[in-house]
């Protein structure tokens, strides 16, 4: 079972360190998370004549398992993120939040024939702020690739780790 609201005190804890040169409203945020999805579709396979096919010239772009995994939190990250622009973590019910986003994440409701189908649904349900729709499609992407709880939660965290180096120097 994925700690959730762990997720959400995270990024509370993030947003309140870093210094914004501008306001966050609910369409930058929906618009970062679509550009993360993005990224985060450049690691999976490609077929090798694609494979140098990415807007990041600066970096390799042979991905490995642990990029994609890494690409898939950072998601999480602004789902998160939009979701604290609803949700105050001082009054969270960490119990009950995390057995309704579990069950959401678990669901089995989404029947796609190929993950491509589940990003573009993710982006769409982004763009809507469909919450509980968000979660099913995102369990629905960690079933693709085989991502366990576990896995998520620990690549969750040492990206929390690593954004808190960053907000003392490259995001100040």
């Amino acid at each position: 079972m994925i700690n959730f609201a762990g997720f959400l005190r995270k990024q509370a804890e993030l947003d309140s360190r870093i210094k914004q040169k501008s306001e966050r409203d609910g369409t930058k945020i929906k618009f970062s998370a679509i550009a993360e999805i993005i990224e985060f579709q450049e690691t999976l396979d490609r077929p090798e004549e694609d494979m140098d096919k990415t807007h990041k010239t600066w970096k390799d772009s042979d991905f490995t398992r642990k990029d994609t995994l890494e690409e898939y939190v950072d998601i999480w990250f602004f789902i998160s993120q939009m979701e604290l622009r609803y949700r105050s973590v001082d009054k969270l019910d960490d119990d009950f939040f995390n057995k309704t986003m579990n069950k959401e994440f678990h669901s089995n409701r989404i029947n796609s024939n190929c993950i491509n189908d589940d990003i573009e649904d993710l982006m769409l349900r982004i763009l809507k702020g469909d919450s509980w729709g968000i979660v099913e499609t995102m369990g629905a992407i960690a079933r693709w690739l085989g991502f366990t709880d576990e896995e998520i939660e620990q690549a969750h965290m040492d990206k929390f780790e690593k954004n808190l180096e960053r907000i003392g120097g490259e995001w100040l």
